[in-house]
């Protein structure tokens, strides 16, 4: 990904996914709130999605897992 030095000057992994706008325009749900409902979700904290792969029932292929150690990437 041409350009992408800048943001990552080391060019290590990122764990990002690349979606087409077309795509992601179709996946998201927008949904207007207040200020005040803004302010109690930011209040409330965040939950880092590695923690939900097992509620969510996200299933990581073996692949993945073995592309992570030959990385030396963390494994969930």
């Amino acid at each position: 990904m041409k350009g992408m030095e800048k943001f990552n000057p080391q060019w290590k992994r990122i764990n990002e996914m690349v979606i087409y706008s077309q795509v992601q325009d179709g996946l998201l749900l927008a949904v207007p709130l207040s200020d005040d409902e803004v302010k109690r979700k930011i209040e409330r904290g965040y939950s880092d999605y590695v923690h939900k792969i097992s509620s969510w029932n996200i299933h990581i292929p073996q692949e993945t897992y073995a592309d992570f150690r030959k990385n030396n990437e963390p494994t969930l």
